[in-house]
């Protein structure tokens, strides 16, 4: 610990921000994605610097959508995707070392999963938020007794009803996520968590510029687009494919000992599938960009 100008012992918390982002719809697709970038509060301002380089480089200030991606990355309207592959390169090479990623994949059609459990979408949607929080928090490498947390979410469409909402027929997604939070960190492996302000949901607008909180949750949503191109697969695109490519070999990676791991995010990157057959998590569901070695790049 530090020490103040009396010699007296000065307790560190670390300040963490999380970027809440998800893939996919909870009432329609068989799987459901949630995913989660933890960053120290103190480095934010760095790695949203190096981020505007790469728009700079392309002067391409668009919004970054892993789903609007062009199908090449050559030529004029191949310039957002080579800003994401820029991003993508700077976070595996760079801050991924510094970061934390953690996903939560929810299997809606496996047998185990309990449809009766909520009565809307949104209380599975809070649900498993909650839970990949949890899973986050007790996971990743913190080294800390006690963080502080800020969380940031993606809006999107989840609540047409506004914010006056009382959780049981309308979606209280902001009060529900912080109770559950307090709750399930009361008595479990991992640090002692204050919510440091109330969460804030943001919708990125089509064009910047973009807040520094915006364009964390664009990066969050590239990460969980290519994990979804790599454990799905569907895609013919140049574009999504190279994405797959790398993060299923790097997923591959993080299911070894972690001497053998070649990235070296032991700790720092992980995917979690829900429910196995016992209604539990697990992590070594199917990689399906593996499972495809033979596609060609420049198909469709």
């Amino acid at each position: 610990m530090d020490k103040d100008l009396f010699g007296n012992e000065i307790e560190n918390i670390p300040q963490i921000m999380v970027f809440h982002d998800e893939s996919g719809s909870i009432s329609s697709d068989r799987l459901f994605y949630t995913g989660l970038l933890w960053i120290k509060k103190e480095h934010i301002n760095l790695l949203y610097n190096e981020l505007q380089e790469y728009r700079k480089s392309e002067n391409y200030y668009g919004e970054i959508h892993y789903s609007d991606f062009p199908k090449l990355f050559n030529g004029e309207h191949g310039a957002k995707a080579r800003v994401g592959k820029n991003w993508y390169l700077l976070w595996l090479g760079k801050w991924a070392k510094q970061c934390w990623f953690s996903c939560l994949i929810i299997d809606t059609q496996n047998k185990s999963y309990d449809h009766s459990r909520f009565d809307y979408n949104f209380h599975a949607y809070n649900r498993f938020t909650a839970m990949a929080v949890k899973a986050g928090l007790s996971w990743n490498s913190f080294s800390a007794d006690k963080i502080t947390l800020s969380i940031i979410s993606d809006q999107k469409d989840r609540r047409k009803q506004g914010y006056i909402a009382d959780g049981i027929d309308n979606d209280n997604f902001e009060e529900y996520l912080v109770k559950r939070i307090i709750k399930d960190t009361l008595d479990y492996k991992g640090p002692d968590v204050e919510i440091d302000k109330p969460i804030n949901c943001l919708n990125c607008k089509d064009k910047g510029p973009y807040s520094l909180e915006e364009e964390l949750l664009q990066l969050n949503d590239l990460i969980l687009g290519s994990i979804k191109s790599a454990t799905e697969a569907v895609s013919k695109q140049e574009t999504k494919i190279w994405f797959g490519k790398e993060t299923a070999e790097l997923i591959e990676d993080t299911r070894l000992k972690p001497w053998e791991q070649k990235f070296g995010l032991y700790k720092r990157f992980s995917i979690s599938y829900f429910p196995d057959f016992k209604g539990q998590c697990y992590n070594n569901g199917e990689i399906k960009m593996k499972q495809k070695e033979d596609i060609n790049l420049f198909d469709g």
